[in-house]
């Protein structure tokens, strides 16, 4: 048998042909099978599980009924691994699942849109790839502008929308040498193209559409700052449209909870953002006062005073410490209760250096905490009753 690829595997790969690539379902006899740490490691004479490689993870299906938990390549062979072993030389039922191969096809076959198209316009390379359950990032080797982006997914969505074919093969090795195609690594051997007609040539071993408007839309989700470049996030097709109907449900979620048309909630948020930002400063000022006003209640002491006021974030419970300090020249301790339990803490001094302290109070009352000089913050997992007997008998 002519191998298809470069792996010195006797597998015959019936993902690498397009029209083969939507084979779901097929017949293969066995011609090894050995156990493996975690199973049993199966080569058959052909097969349509496209294995881990590229950035895309393995096809997932069964054999003769038994779930396929991998498909890698070791030494040259397409091995399948599965719990049960299967007869040497006998004939096996192998099923490919559709939902998982599909859009990943129509994804894979996107990416390759999107950087031809990064390629082409920019000069610029993907010089990463990943595919993840439902999206797939690209990391190019310099940096993409907004605008950049914009133009990148519009012309990406017109390759879509012409419906080119997507030709996949083997070229000679004289062919090859005079072609100009994209590839992360210098390659060596058989070389499988993947082509699409004006969009982009690249080097690729994955199964993908025969032609682009299988792939459906394709969606720039997000993009960020990586290394020297950009990480762009995109989906394709049927995980594009997963993608639209989340959002859709959630932006129908927000318009029914801001009484507000779906186009006009961000306006509506930002109003709601600015009236709750006045009241929470509305409320910070009435805390302050309260504070005041028990601050004005307590007498002077050398002893430590412990104050536990609810509803105080770390500002306030700064303020509250500083202004207390005057009346006590022992430590001045306020706490406030945390939503995830325990209580937060600030504690100060007029004098001396608390951060040994810190270290005491986590060890005797759990939690954690730091600071340098005569004031420390942190939280503590201990009740209030054990807390105020450990201030007022240990420290």
């Amino acid at each position: 048998m002519n191998p298809l690829s470069s792996y010195l595997s006797r597998t015959e790969k019936l993902y690498e042909n397009n029209e083969n690539g939507y084979i779901y379902s097929f017949s293969a006899t066995v011609l090894d099978c050995f156990p493996v740490d975690d199973g049993f490691a199966i080569e058959l004479d052909r097969t349509a599980f496209f294995p881990e490689g590229g950035g895309q993870s393995a096809d997932e299906g069964s054999l003769d009924g038994v779930p396929v938990k991998d498909v890698c390549i070791k030494d040259g062979k397409i091995l399948h691994i599965v719990n049960s072993p299967l007869t040497v030389g006998a004939l096996t039922e192998g099923k490919v699942d559709e939902g998982i191969r599909f859009p990943r096809m129509q994804n894979h076959s996107g990416e390759h849109i999107v950087s031809g198209i990064i390629h082409s316009l920019y000069g610029i390379e993907n010089v990463g790839f990943h595919m993840s359950r439902g999206e797939m990032t690209v990391d190019t080797s310099a940096p993409l502008s907004e605008e950049m982006i914009k133009n990148i997914e519009i012309e990406a969505n017109r390759a879509v929308w012409a419906n080119k074919e997507i030709n996949c093969f083997y070229p000679d090795a004289d062919t090859l040498s005079k072609m100009e195609y994209r590839s992360k690594t210098e390659l060596s051997g058989d070389v499988r193209i993947v082509e699409i007609d004006g969009v982009d040539k690249c080097a690729c071993c994955a199964p993908h559409v025969r032609m682009t408007g299988e792939i459906g839309a394709i969606h720039i989700k997000s993009h960020i700052k990586y290394k020297k470049g950009t990480r762009l996030t995109l989906v394709c097709g049927e995980w594009a449209m997963n993608d639209y109907l989340s959002i859709s449900e959630t932006a129908a979620k927000m318009s029914r909870a801001l009484s507000a048309p779906t186009e006009e909630i961000y306006d509506a948020f930002v109003k709601k953002e600015e009236l709750l930002s006045e009241k929470l400063g509305e409320i910070r000022a009435l805390k302050e006062k309260l504070l005041a006003i028990r601050l004005a209640s307590l007498s002077s002491t050398d002893k430590n005073i412990c104050i536990f006021e609810d509803g105080c974030d770390t500002g306030l419970l700064r303020k509250l410490v500083n202004d207390g300090l005057h009346l006590t020249s022992g430590l001045f301790c306020a706490f406030s209760k945390r939503d995830v339990g325990g209580y937060a803490y600030v504690i100060g001094t007029k004098s001396g250096d608390l951060s040994p302290l810190a270290k005491e109070i986590s060890v005797a009352l759990g939690g954690r905490g730091g600071g340098k000089g005569p004031m420390i913050t942190g939280f503590v997992e201990s009740d209030e009753e054990k807390i105020k007997e450990y201030f007022e008998k240990e420290v």
